[in-house]
C-alpha cells in the first residue's frame, strides 16, 4: 500500500468484538496514478492489501493468501488458519473486514450518490415497507447488498426477496426467503454508508457458509 495511505480501524459499538473493520480513503492517490490504471483495478488491489494489513496487525504475520470461492466470495488463509473476509469499495473509500469466527458481507456507498427513480420500489419487500420508511434508499441498498454478499449469491438474488424485520438504531435484522436471519450493522462514516452483515459464530472455525449448503 502506498506510504501516504493508511488504514483506519473502526470500533463500532454494535459490531461483535471478533470482527475487525477498517477503511482507507483514496484522496491521497495522485490523479496520474488513476490515469495509468483503471480506477476499479486500483480499488481491487488496495482492497486486498487492506485485508492483508488487517490480518498482519490483528492475527499475526505469516504466509497469507487471499482466494475466491466459485461464487466469488473471498476468504484468506494465514498459514493454516482460515479467515473470513469481505471487501467493498466505491469512489473515495475502500473498506475491508476480517473475522475468524463469522461469515461476513460488507458494502459501502457515498451518501451523496444519486439513486435512479424507481430503485426503492424495486428493492423493497412488501412486508418491510412501513418498518424501513425512515431509512434512505441508499442505506437500504447497502444493507441488502451486504446481506447478499454474506450469502455469496450477490445480485443473483433479487433484493426484494430479502426483508428487514427489525431495526434498533444502527442494528438491523435481515430475513432471507428460506427464513434464515442475520444481523447488519449499518452506519454513516465520513459521508459514507457502511453496512456490515454477519452471521452467528461458526462452529469449530468452519469455513462453510450454511446459507449455501
Amino acid at each position: 500500500m502506498p506510504e501516504d495511505i493508511k488504514q483506519i480501524y473502526i470500533d463500532h459499538p454494535n459490531l461483535p468484538s471478533d470482527i475487525t473493520l477498517a477503511v482507507i480513503g483514496m484522496d491521497n492517490i495522485k490523479p496520474v496514478e488513476f490515469a495509468r490504471k483503471k480506477s476499479r483495478e486500483i480499488q481491487k488491489q488496495l482492497g486486498r492489501q487492506l485485508i492483508s494489513d488487517i490480518i498482519s496487525d490483528h492475527y499475526g504475520k505469516g504466509q497469507c493468501n487471499i482466494f475466491s470461492k466459485e461464487n466469488g466470495k473471498p476468504f484468506a488463509i494465514l498459514d493454516d488458519r482460515h479467515l473470513q473476509i469481505s471487501i467493498a469499495h466505491c469512489f473515495g473509500m475502500i473498506t475491508g473486514a476480517v473475522s475468524e469466527n463469522r461469515v461476513l458481507g460488507l458494502d459501502i456507498e457515498h451518501s451523496s450518490r444519486k439513486c435512479y427513480p424507481g430503485l426503492r420500489d424495486r428493492i423493497l419487500n412488501e412486508g418491510e415497507k412501513k418498518l424501513v420508511r425512515e431509512i434512505s434508499t441508499l442505506q437500504l441498498w447497502t444493507v441488502k447488498e451486504a446481506a447478499l454478499k454474506w450469502s455469496g449469491s450477490g445480485l443473483r438474488t433479487p433484493m426484494n426477496q430479502l426483508s428487514v424485520i427489525k431495526i434498533d438504531s444502527s442494528q438491523l435484522v435481515i430475513e432471507f426467503p428460506a427464513g434464515i436471519r442475520i444481523d447488519i450493522c449499518s452506519f454513516l462514516y465520513k459521508n459514507f454508508w457502511i453496512s456490515m452483515a454477519y452471521g452467528a459464530q461458526l462452529k469449530n472455525n468452519s469455513s462453510v457458509n450454511k446459507y449455501n449448503d
